[in-house]
């Protein structure tokens, strides 16, 4: 059975400069961002990266979500896909964004410990837990090859997304042209 579908997955980043997981939050020297911001950043572009490998499009968007300081704000992330993706694609685009924030914290990536972690209640996102729903262990290991294989470009678009992000936000924060605020209220 094929899926066929447009919008993936919606996230609210944890704010503050917290990750959305339990990985402590590492900010490269690659990448002068804040943690949360990276985090968004690698864990979708890693579902993007995944998506490509199976033939697949689609584009990232990544939004301020409370603040106009980039240092404290919270991130509205979305990876949409264009294409169609197999169930068990899907299971492994799913697992990508999680994953790669492991990769990406330095954390260990043995099959064993990331199935675990994968495993772990709250770890996936909602929609993430929904579309990976029946993975097994061959699917984590398909996963983390496919981005340890892919790591770089993964890692080059997130660089290059965080710091444009970054730039706008910082761009917001110091102008006085009135424009509009995009903060949510809780």
């Amino acid at each position: 059975m094929r899926i066929r579908a447009m919008l993936y997955s919606v996230k609210r980043i944890a704010m503050s400069g917290q990750a959305k997981s339990s990985a402590s939050p590492v900010v490269s020297s690659r990448i002068s961002t804040c943690p949360a911001l990276r985090a968004a950043c690698i864990h979708e572009f890693a579902h993007l990266g995944i998506a490509r490998c199976f033939g697949a499009a689609g584009f990232v968007s990544i939004a301020s979500a409370r603040s106009r300081d980039a240092q404290h704000a919270g991130w509205h992330a979305c990876f949409q896909l264009h294409g169609t993706l197999s169930e068990d694609e899907w299971r492994i685009v799913a697992l990508a964004g999680v994953i790669a924030e492991r990769i990406d914290a330095g954390d260990p990536c043995m099959l064993d410990e990331v199935v675990a972690h994968v495993g772990t209640p709250g770890v996936l996102s909602h929609t993430d837990a929904a579309l990976s729903r029946g993975y097994d262990a061959s699917h984590v290991a398909s996963c983390l090859s496919l981005l340890r294989a892919g790591w770089r470009d993964i890692e080059a678009d997130a660089q290059a997304r965080a710091n444009s992000v970054a730039a706008n936000v910082e761009w917001l924060a110091r102008s006085s042209s009135g424009l509009p605020s995009y903060a949510v209220d809780d």
